[in-house]
């Protein structure tokens, strides 16, 4: 019987298909494993057809728990939401899906709960002091692929940590993305991620006060009647700006590109900078470096003040310009002109500054950068 070749065949096939079930099994034992120790939570729906869905974003919210999504379907939603814990709200696509605040006198959403995310809306239509999104007062949060317009603010930061603002389109606003609106305030901003988003026709792009620890990059600001990114210490009441990065963005066709003020440890380095009125404004910072920039077409390019007091070493008061191109190839170092006097800025008003100082960039680029 066992010399039977048939039966010898069939023998060879059954072993072969026992070891390929040893092998496969520990890996198909880890798989479920992770598929059931993975957090699930439950998916509530606004809108469309299905039974027992949501007629109203809130209503959906409200009956949610930590870790739930509360999906929205298109249409227009005419009402101001607040997400009070840890959600993901979102629709698959921004341009049919609408929160409508019908000039509402409030922000139209706002999210206080920590780790929630907020993602594909077009939020719109609130008056002049307040905002499309409000992040307040809370922490490790993403806002992403939204579409905000006609409103005071786009997005606005209060008092909140690791925030990542991306891939959104801000348009028809007084101001784009800030964290200052306009009144006394004691919050800080901390660890922000503010990229690729994309910010025009407005009075000001980015307008950070009340803000530290943060990195803005690859946005992309057009016609900003005021100014593309501003940077600043609150006089009054704010943090100094520290430790930023503001890399590889795009300011196009604008008054003033980029405004840094009272900052310390702020790197500029691989942006566009093109047809605005004034590209880059620098005053009384610390540790500034400008690198890799590309400057083009605009009207002037640098002014910079610094003063004598409070007292330290000049190569701290000084901007660091290196690697520029600057509207033409250059085969020599580029003068770049700034002004200095004893004071910094007051309160309410800025000192001459009247005497003159030069310095150089280097080694400027050859040619304009790609980003």
């Amino acid at each position: 019987m066992v010399g039977n070749p048939i039966i010898k065949k069939y023998l060879a096939i059954g072993i072969i298909l026992l070891f390929l079930g040893i092998c496969l099994l520990p890996a198909a034992a880890q798989n479920i494993e992770k598929t059931a120790s993975a957090p699930r939570g439950n998916w509530l729906y606004v809108g469309g057809t299905g039974p027992g869905n949501y007629t109203k974003i809130q209503d959906a919210i409200d009956n949610a728990s930590n870790g739930d999504t509360v999906f929205v379907y298109p249409g227009t939603y005419t009402e101001q939401i607040e997400i009070h814990q840890r959600i993901t709200l979102h629709s698959s696509d921004p341009l049919t899906t609408r929160i409508d605040g019908q000039n509402t006198s409030n922000d139209i959403v706002r999210c206080t709960a920590t780790g929630s995310v907020i993602t594909g809306f077009s939020v719109f239509n609130c008056s002049m002091y307040h905002s499309c999104i409000l992040i307040n007062n809370t922490a490790n949060c993403t806002v992403s692929g939204n579409i905000c317009h006609t409103a005071g603010y786009g997005m606005t930061l209060r008092n909140s940590q690791n925030i990542s603002i991306t891939h959104n389109t801000i348009t028809n606003t007084h101001r784009g993305i800030t964290d200052s609106m306009n009144n006394l305030h004691t919050w800080t901003n901390k660890f922000l991620t503010i990229q690729q988003n994309v910010l025009n026709t407005i009075s000001q792009g980015i307008h950070l006060l009340s803000s530290t620890d943060y990195t803005l990059t690859g946005n992309s600001i057009d016609n900003a009647t005021s100014i593309g990114i501003y940077i600043a210490e609150d006089i009054l009441e704010g943090p100094t700006p520290k430790n930023i990065t503001i890399k590889e963005n795009t300011i196009t066709s604008s008054r003033y590109g980029i405004e840094v003020d009272y900052a310390v440890n702020a790197s500029i380095e691989g942006n566009q900078i093109q047809r605005c009125t004034l590209a880059l404004l620098l005053k009384f910072n610390s540790f500034t470096s400008v690198e890799k920039n590309t400057f083009e077409g605009n009207n002037d390019t640098i002014l910079y003040r610094w003063a004598l007091f409070p007292l330290s070493s000049l190569q701290t008061k000084i901007p660091h310009f290196d690697n520029n191109f600057w509207d033409t190839l250059l085969a020599f170092p580029k003068p770049i002109y700034g002004r200095w006097g004893l004071f910094s800025s007051g309160i309410f008003f800025e000192p001459p500054h009247v005497f003159p100082w030069v310095t150089f960039d280097r080694h400027p680029a050859q040619e304009p950068y790609d980003i």
